[in-house]
């Protein structure tokens, strides 16, 4: 005979979870262990299936979740203009249910990372003199004045992406690959374009990491001269570098180190 747990079991389930994961958080040494052994599995299992649909499933899953929500609040006011308590309790566990089970899942995936360990990526550590610094000022001058002249431009000044959406993917891949760290998760999903890129442009949205759906994404519109940041930046997060700040030193060392001038 098949048991079904009672709505209210399952929230007090999905709740634990939730703080369960919230415990986990709360110690770097948890954390750190947590985003090590446990949540890269998820993302070894889903990721390649996800990585096989060409286009964003992050804001399918959104949008389908707020319109969940907004059926069952409609559903409840409904029901509360009917005077039907019980329907409208039944409604709200269902409702508590969908967002406990998502905060459970997404603190899982994603939110324990912010508090693990900083990332390991080299860094000049002692202060340098006012000359010291003019000299490396002028390097990176003139490095990339260096590296602009290999580039091509167009009659606006912006910088002709070179490549492919897939080699500038495998480029950055490969500077991850050839950095040998086991702080970054060792799958790299696919980066794919979004879907509502003329959306998050108006918000000034470059780009989009959600551990659920395992998937990096970038916005379509942005120039050429961001793409390879900003989608280093994006995997840097699918790989467990959380912290905006950590996965902005990622994205900027892995784009450095790269031989290639774009």
């Amino acid at each position: 005979m098949k048991v079904l747990l009672s709505p209210l079991t399952r929230l007090l389930i999905f709740l634990n979870l939730f703080f369960l994961m919230i415990w986990i958080s709360q110690d770097m040494n948890r954390a750190e262990w947590w985003v090590r052994m446990i949540s890269p599995w998820y993302s070894r299992l889903l990721g390649p299936l996800i990585s096989l649909i060409p286009f964003s499933i992050t804001e399918l899953m959104w949008g389908t979740f707020f319109l969940w929500i907004l059926i069952l609040i409609g559903k409840m006011i409904r029901h509360l203009k009917q005077k039907s308590i019980i329907h409208v309790a039944q409604h709200g566990i269902m409702m508590l249910q969908t967002v406990s089970l998502l905060g459970a899942t997404y603190m899982a995936t994603t939110g324990i990372a912010y508090q693990r360990a900083p990332v390991a990526i080299p860094g000049w550590k002692t202060p340098v003199s006012s000359s010291d610094f003019t000299a490396i000022v002028t390097y990176f001058q003139e490095d990339f004045n260096h590296v602009s002249s290999q580039l091509r431009f167009d009659e606006k000044g912006s910088i002709i992406n070179p490549y492919d959406l897939k080699t500038i993917e495998n480029h950055i891949v490969a500077s991850f690959d050839a950095y040998s760290t086991d702080y970054f998760h060792d799958y790299s999903p696919r980066i794919k374009p979004m879907l509502l890129s003329f959306l998050y442009t108006e918000f000034h949205i470059t780009g989009m990491h959600f551990g659920l759906s395992t998937e990096a994404l970038f916005n379509a519109n942005i120039p050429a001269a961001l793409l390879p940041f900003t989608m280093a930046h994006e995997l840097a997060h699918a790989k467990g570098v959380m912290r905006e700040q950590d996965a902005n030193l990622v994205a900027m060392y892995m784009c450095l180190s790269s031989e290639d001038p774009y």
